[in-house]
């Protein structure tokens, strides 16, 4: 997963082949689709072992008393936004739809819900009411 995020973070997920994953961890591709049926299942995974992670630093940021809320939500964002500084992985608009194009209707719909309950979990940390998020919003594959 670690591997997976830094390849995410560093190339974008279009030039993160599973070639490349493979020799850097040391695996076959046999091996690799033993567990994972594509590159992008392999990424919601991914995605979905980072959110522990992204919260964490969200409430160590609330909780810093040399912050204001307003700093730390923008060094939240930034620091999101700028992932391959920060080793977050972030997909494009493109790399979400290449995505989503990938995936069954089945996964795109176990992770959509897994992303409304991690955004609802960061508008808590950041104290905004968790009712404000419109599950319409992420029609669209939402992968951050």
């Amino acid at each position: 997963m670690v591997t997976m995020i830094r390849c995410i973070a560093d190339r974008g997920l279009i030039h993160s082949s599973i070639d490349v994953l493979c020799k850097k961890v040391g695996i076959s591709k046999t091996f690799f689709y033993s567990f994972f049926s594509s590159k992008e299942e392999l990424v919601l995974h991914a995605l979905r072992y980072q959110q522990p992670r992204l919260l964490d630093y969200a409430r160590s940021l609330m909780e810093d008393p040399g912050l204001s809320w307003r700093a730390g939500v923008e060094t939240f964002l930034k620091n999101c936004c700028y992932g391959a500084k920060s080793g977050v992985a972030v997909l494009s608009i493109e790399e979400e739809q290449q995505a989503r194009r990938c995936l069954s209707e089945e996964n795109f719909q176990a992770f959509r819900q897994d992303q409304v309950s991690f955004y609802g979990k960061l508008l808590s940390i950041f104290g905004l009411p968790v009712d404000s998020i419109d599950p319409r919003l992420f029609g669209n594959l939402a992968l951050s």
